[in-house]
Parts: structure tokens; C-alpha cells; sequence
């Protein structure tokens, strides 16, 4: 059995809670996982290879787990970035060391500037690129290896 951070637990999703999320934080748009509505948000929500861990100041989520690699999300309900960098680091340590990931890596809108600066400067990620014309317009390709966390 996996032990999971102190202070998570492992998210349970069903149609009435993925609707009420999916409203819920219209605001919080990297909850939404980069997902055009609902219907494709509960499929990732509910798909084997997706990790929801849930706490009382938001979720991490940790999707398309394959080959030692995922996606990583993070979606703060108080929005306050600084405030969860060492939550953040122990999620992707725990996901790193249990899952047995060696490669963490992020998408992330290139409009929203202090969410990359947060990523980049605080835990660690690497800018690799620019995916063009992506989910709403362009965003930014990062990654963080198991030996740089």
C-alpha cells in the first residue's frame, strides 16, 4: 500500500461531484486540467491514470501516469502560490519516490505569468518549450526530474 503526504488524501469522484467541482472553480482554471468542458474534465477524473490527491486547501493532481512519467496540477482554493511550495515539493517527492516517477512535467497557460515564475523559481521546474495553438491559445511546456527535486 502507498502512503500518501501527511496532509492528503486520495480524491473520490463521482458524476455529481465532478459537475459540482467542474462549477465550482470556474475561477481556479488549472483545476480544470486543461479540459474544454465537464463531459472530457470527469473522463480524466475518473481515467487509471490519474492521481487526485485532496486536502483542505485544494488538489494536486498527477495525470497521464505512464512509463515513470505524469502531469502535474496544482489548484489552490485560497490561490495563494507561495504559501504551498513546500506542499507542492512534498507531493511531487511522494509521487516521485512512490509511484516511482522520474520525470514530472507541466502545462501551463503562457498567460499566467506568476503560476510559471512559481513553478520555475520556487520548485525548480525547467522551461522546455512552447506548444503552439494548445487547449485555449499557447502554453508553456516545463518538466522537473527526479534528480532535481
Amino acid at each position: 500500500m502507498i502512503s500518501l503526504p501527511h496532509f492528503t488524501r486520495v480524491g473520490q469522484f463521482d458524476g455529481a461531484r465532478i459537475r459540482g467541482l467542474w462549477s465550482m472553480c470556474a475561477s481556479l482554471p488549472s483545476f480544470r486540467l486543461g479540459c474544454k468542458d465537464v463531459s472530457e474534465f470527469g473522463k480524466v477524473m475518473v481515467d487509471e491514470q490519474t492521481i487526485a490527491l485532496e486536502s483542505d486547501w485544494g488538489w494536486v493532481f498527477f495525470t497521464n501516469l505512464q512509463n515513470g512519467r505524469a502531469t502535474v496540477s496544482f489548484s489552490f482554493l485560497d490561490g495563494q502560490l507561495s504559501e504551498h511550495t513546500e506542499m507542492a515539493k512534498e507531493c511531487i517527492r511522494w509521487a516521485m519516490d512512490d509511484l516511482g516517477l522520474h520525470r514530472v512535467q507541466a502545462i501551463v497557460p503562457s498567460s499566467w505569468k506568476a503560476y510559471l515564475r512559481w513553478l520555475e523559481d520556487k520548485i525548480g521546474f525547467k522551461r522546455e518549450g512552447i506548444l503552439r495553438q494548445w487547449t485555449n491559445g499557447n502554453a508553456v511546456m516545463l518538466s522537473l526530474l527526479k534528480e532535481e527535486i
